[in-house]
């Protein structure tokens, strides 16, 4: 698959492709960073690194928390827990499926700072709040994009960052011109142009100024960025 795996994806059930129990409950897909595949992890650290630097109380660095929503097969979370061995990490995804599979290998690695649970965009169930939360490649499928916005900043602990993609026009123009059959239909919200957004709009939102995100990681050279996959971090 190609750097942009989401997009690429063969699904096993193109039929049901909106229905992602179906899919990850085959067993059969890759972990991999559904945008930047094996770059994605680096860059997070790098953003880590420069927020969360080592002090007094944390000779290792790295914020107390993290949350990944949309967090799919969780490469960033395993790769950054050995990192950041006292940080806790959470994954939060809509499919059980993938959920058990995370569960089952952090068990199997002995890693007891990363954990997870079944929880969904445009709302989010989980009480706890975050130094960091984190999501990718998952606003594309959710319809409220005002919603889910709102309500990842609101799971931010003062303080923290809200690092987060999204579609927006230029993503719905690629997407509405390339994407057939199975495909379309799995971004149909952004085909349609139903959950699209803007820096001026997320601002709006948030009431705070996002900040580009690839920028701030040196990432403006890769071949998976451009201006249909824009990526904001927003400080509370």
């Amino acid at each position: 698959m190609s750097e942009n795996a989401i997009t690429d994806a063969t699904w096993a059930d193109p039929g049901a492709a909106t229905r992602w129990e179906d899919f990850y409950s085959t067993g059969d897909y890759d972990r991999v960073a559904y945008i930047g595949r094996e770059a994605m992890p680096g860059l997070l650290a790098r953003f880590i690194d420069r927020h969360w630097p080592p002090s007094a109380e944390r000779t290792l660095g790295g914020p107390a928390s993290v949350a990944s929503v949309g967090c799919g097969p969780a490469v960033d979370l395993f790769e950054l827990a050995v990192r950041y061995p006292d940080t806790e990490f959470y994954g939060y995804d809509v499919s059980a499926s993938v959920i058990e599979d995370n569960r089952r290998l952090a068990d199997e690695l002995g890693f007891h700072n990363v954990h997870f649970a079944v929880d969904a965009l445009p709302e989010l169930g989980t009480g706890r709040t975050f130094d960091l939360v984190y999501c990718m490649a998952t606003l594309y499928f959710v319809d409220d994009a005002e919603t889910a916005v709102r309500a990842m900043y609101d799971h931010v602990r003062p303080g923290g960052q809200l690092v987060f993609n999204y579609p927006n026009r230029y993503t719905h123009t690629r997407f509405d011109r390339e994407f057939t059959g199975a495909r379309r239909e799995l971004f149909r919200h952004v085909v349609e142009g139903d959950n699209l957004l803007s820096y001026r709009h997320i601002e709006d939102l948030l009431g705070t100024r996002p900040r580009d995100y690839w920028a701030l990681v040196g990432a403006r050279h890769h071949s998976f960025v451009g201006r249909d996959t824009p990526c904001v971090a927003v400080p509370k």
